[in-house]
């Protein structure tokens, strides 16, 4: 069974693909939820801003 490989772009040029060990994927997890968790407190703040110019 093969590993999975990581394929990274970085500022628009692709990377070397690299193997997904136990270690990575876990870090690589942590990383995806703390973005997705970031873009959601984004959406967040600027809807209570709506709301406090709308009033």
């Amino acid at each position: 069974m093969k590993s999975p490989n990581l394929n990274t772009i970085l500022n628009g040029e692709k990377l070397k693909a690299f193997p997904l060990k136990l270690g990575t994927r876990m870090f690589t997890l942590t990383i995806l939820f703390n973005i997705v968790l970031e873009v959601i407190a984004r959406v967040s703040r600027q809807e209570k801003k709506k709301k406090k110019k709308e009033t």
